[in-house]
């Protein structure tokens, strides 16, 4: 190279080729993943559990927790209450009137 070229040019230069070495090297490894997924004749449900192919199919992800236990009833109503989150209104009549919520326990 002459005389003509400075540093920043050279280190312009070097960013760019590091950038399409990088670019090659990747290429290069999802050639061979996909090849041998295809060897092997592996399916994305092989190599992926169920949460992690539902976020790539943008699918919402719901984890499956046991719903709490109910903790109250309304025997008149049938109307049920777990005791979290805000007291339904069959409760708060109840509570208005002076009657004790552990009057409807299960």
């Amino acid at each position: 190279m002459g005389n003509n070229v400075n540093y920043e040019t050279l280190m312009g230069e070097i960013k760019k080729l590091r950038q399409q070495a990088d670019m090659l090297r990747s290429g290069e490894v999802v050639d061979e993943i996909k090849a041998q997924i295809a060897k092997f004749g592996l399916t994305p449900q092989d190599l992926f559990d169920e949460e992690t192919l539902s976020e790539y199919k943008g699918e919402k992800v719901v984890h499956s927790r046991k719903k709490p236990d109910v903790k109250f009833k309304d025997p008149e109503t049938g109307a049920t209450w777990t005791g979290r989150g805000k007291t339904p209104k069959w409760m708060q009549g109840i509570l208005e009137k002076g009657g004790n919520k552990d009057d409807f326990a299960v």
